[in-house]
């Protein structure tokens, strides 16, 4: 490569990475007249949340009780503040989210209860016939020697 091939491609490189860095540091600004009432984004502040790492460490005064008992008082106000942040869902989203969650519930009970007394009478069949688990096993290190060599051919090329 030339010296001015190079140049250009550490100032693109360059470039980006500056570029990178202010889309990093700015803020994702969401107008406060396009967000709707109920909706989970929340109107833009116009600046960063400061991370709790970049602030100083509070020195624990004094003794253990008094330092778990701020200690219970700070984390109970946390909660509290994190609480009030949350996008809580409305009542009739509540209601239809329970309905998909129990019903997506009872199904997979149902299907679980049909493959648990398949697999009961199947192992009860076996039981009493020995030659149905042999067969069973050489089904099944068929089909994983047969998965395995198909695996092995698609990574090497062929």
């Amino acid at each position: 490569m030339t010296e001015n091939a190079v140049e250009e491609k550490s100032s693109r490189r360059r470039r980006r990475r500056e570029m990178a860095k202010a889309a990093a540091s700015a803020p994702a600004a969401v107008p406060a007249e396009s967000v709707q009432e109920h909706s989970p984004i929340t109107p833009a502040k116009g600046r960063a949340t400061p991370s709790r790492r970049t602030q100083e460490v509070e020195a624990k005064e004094g003794n253990f009780f008094t330092r778990a008992v701020n200690g219970l008082r700070e984390y109970f106000s946390d909660v509290r503040s994190e609480l009030e942040k949350v996008s809580w869902p409305t009542r009739e989203e509540a209601l239809r989210l329970t309905r998909i969650v129990l019903i997506v519930l009872l199904v997979s009970a149902v299907v679980m209860g049909f493959v648990n007394f398949v697999f009961e009478r199947f192992v009860a069949f076996g039981i009493q016939n020995p030659i149905v688990f042999v067969v069973l096993l050489a089904v099944c290190v068929g089909v994983a020697l047969w998965a395995f060599r198909r695996r092995g051919a698609s990574r090497s090329g062929y």
